[in-house]
């Protein structure tokens, strides 16, 4: 449940106008949106992975 709020959290941050680093500095300001959703991805990625090998250790 706390990864899907992650990724929720990293969309907002991505789509609202006030960021850590702002955009107009031109890479970094970029590259800490990139860097936020990477993160959030690989973690609802790495949730969904432990999951599926549960399921599949689970199958008769």
């Amino acid at each position: 449940m706390w990864r899907k709020l992650l990724l929720l959290a990293a969309a907002i941050y991505v789509f609202l106008p006030i960021d850590l680093i702002p955009d107009m500095l031109p890479v970094a300001g970029w590259l800490d949106d990139a860097a936020v959703v990477f993160i959030a991805v690989a973690q609802f990625v790495r949730a969904a992975r432990q999951t599926r090998m549960k399921t599949w250790a689970k199958a008769p």
